[in-house]
């Protein structure tokens, strides 16, 4: 998911390729994006308001982790909102990341326990 973090924030860069200097303009561009991004989870974590949200999908999940079809309840509403909020990764605070590590786990132990349903 980190990956699709950055292939988002990429499409923007405005790094000066083909001039020979791609080292220190794209650096400078990542750092723009980075604090960009943590800015972006400041905002949304609302003064630690919304960590309380997150937590709560944390045990909403661990509940569901013996329902093989868990998965699929949760993949249009939770699984979606993890996807769009994945700059939340780069929050300042350490148990914003933490909680979003968490939610990145337990979402794939439904997923994978859904796989071997299917399979």
């Amino acid at each position: 998911m980190q990956g699709d973090l950055s292939r988002d924030y990429a499409r923007g860069l405005a790094v000066p390729m083909g001039e020979g200097i791609v080292g220190p303009g794209l650096a400078r561009e990542l750092r723009v994006v980075f604090r960009r991004a943590q800015a972006k989870a400041e905002g949304r974590l609302a003064g630690g308001a919304y960590l309380a949200v997150l937590e709560g999908y944390v045990e909403q999940l661990r509940a569901m982790r013996d329902d093989p079809a868990a998965y699929r309840e949760v993949e249009h509403t939770i699984v979606a909102i993890v996807a769009d909020e994945r700059y939340l990764r780069v929050a300042a605070d350490d148990r914003v990341r933490e909680v979003v590590a968490q939610l990145d786990d337990e979402l794939g132990h439904l997923y994978n326990r859904w796989m071997d349903v299917v399979r």
